[in-house]
């Protein structure tokens, strides 16, 4: 009923004869009310498993497992191409910090599975494992400057790498970076029990309001949560995560299928952290995007401490270092406006408010500014104290030069 909106007749039939339980389902495609034919559409499947699955998980039947292959969401191709781009750009910009020149480059792209072509006028990428079928420009990875990812800009670059790592050395940290980057998160958020409409061994099922007055569940997956003693669990997600939607249609009889989207719904990460929010009235704890960048800038600059000569003296570690240090001045304004924020907040609450719903919800947001405030605030001093141990290096690297330089003009004796 939940597939059809409840205007289709149906029969279910209940076998007992194999070593499972198990339902056949046929219902009459025309509709009882309309006379219109029930249209099987290329969602229709996806929108049907996932009912199938929500009420499997509520009464604790199986679930059948898809396989392997099948299990990453079907985006439309629009959002897959962007995918693709966010994917292929990450990939450049590790392989041209760890590359030394343009033969390099390219076996370090292979062992990464990014198919390069650069037979015609622009230089093209496709991600060899990744059902990209289309190829990707390098003019759309950088609308600043076009021919940034074109092979001959990116030879440039490489050849000013002082470092020699191998093609397998550069293939670990690759993998360890991407498990890295999977663990990563925007938003650290609280669900109660009551916003729950069921549970597997693969994750929860969340009940969500979204459109007018329509209500539905989205799956997440088990690895974004964290159970807690009290029941509740955290919820660890990106603003740009996607969560796929599947809609209550017996509660909105008229809406079946054939009246819906032809393709699966999702809801976004950002949009599902204030509904949750809202939901509950816990307030979520943001964890400030420039941290990410900070780290990917330390494992870089650590990359060439350890790869390389000991020092910061390439082209493109030094970039890294500027980049860094803008990043930080970056860290040190969101800190400033993260304790403006407290300020605020503590002169509104002593103010002698008394509507204890109020106070209640100032203690909350201010609880979660603090939280963010002293994650961003550790990092941001333990990556104060990593770049000057590198610059360190750097100087004492650049001092010992001129020391042995000093005492070889001395050994040479006066020119004459």
């Amino acid at each position: 009923m939940e597939l059809t909106g409840g205007n289709h007749q149906f029969v279910i039939a209940t076998h007992l004869d194999k070593g499972h339980l198990h339902n056949h389902i046929i219902f009459n495609s025309t509709n009882s009310v309309t006379n219109k034919a029930f249209r099987w559409q290329k969602g229709t499947q996806r929108v049907y498993e996932n009912i199938s699955n929500k009420i499997a998980s509520r009464y604790g039947a199986k679930i059948i497992e898809k396989r392997p292959g099948n299990n990453h969401a079907q985006y439309t191709k629009w959002q897959a191409q962007n995918i693709f781009k966010k994917k292929i750009k990450r990939r450049l910009d590790f392989l041209i910090a760890r590359s030394n020149s343009k033969e390099d480059f390219l076996e370090k792209a292979a062992a990464l599975s990014l198919e390069i072509n650069d037979k015609g006028k622009h230089t093209k990428f496709r991600l060899k494992d990744r059902d990209q079928q289309q190829w990707t420009r390098a003019r759309t990875l950088n609308k600043k400057n076009t021919d940034y990812y074109q092979l001959d800009h990116i030879a440039k670059l490489v050849e000013q790498n002082n470092l020699d790592v191998s093609v397998e050395d550069v293939f670990n940290e690759y993998i360890d970076t991407v498990q890295e980057t999977s663990q990563d998160y925007t938003w650290k958020v609280e669900i109660e029990p009551f916003q729950i409409d069921s549970s597997n061994e693969h994750g929860l099922f969340l009940n969500v309001d979204f459109g007018v007055d329509r209500r539905g569940q989205v799956f997440v997956p088990g690895r974004y949560l964290d159970p807690l003693e009290n029941g509740n669990y955290l919820f660890f997600l990106k603003d740009d995560d996607f969560f796929e939607l599947t809609e209550n249609r017996t509660e909105r009889p008229e809406a079946s299928f054939n009246s819906q989207s032809k393709t699966p719904r999702y809801m976004k990460g950002k949009t599902l952290v204030r509904q949750l929010s809202s939901q509950n009235g816990k307030q979520p704890v943001r964890k400030e995007p420039v941290l990410n960048t900070i780290n990917d800038y330390l494992r870089a600059l650590d990359f060439y401490a350890s790869h390389g000569d000991g020092t910061l003296q390439s082209g493109q570690a030094k970039q890294i270092d500027q980049k860094l240090t803008e990043s930080l001045e970056e860290a040190k304004s969101k800190l400033f406006e993260l304790d403006q924020k407290i300020v605020d907040l503590k002169q509104e609450m002593a103010k002698g408010l008394t509507n204890p719903r109020i106070v209640e919800g100032y203690k909350r947001e201010l609880d979660a500014i603090m939280e963010s405030r002293d994650l961003l605030n550790t990092q941001y001093e333990q990556a104060v104290q990593n770049l000057d141990y590198y610059r360190g290096i750097e100087s004492k690297f650049h001092n010992d030069n001129q020391e042995q330089n000093k005492k070889a003009a001395q050994q040479r004796g006066p020119s004459l």
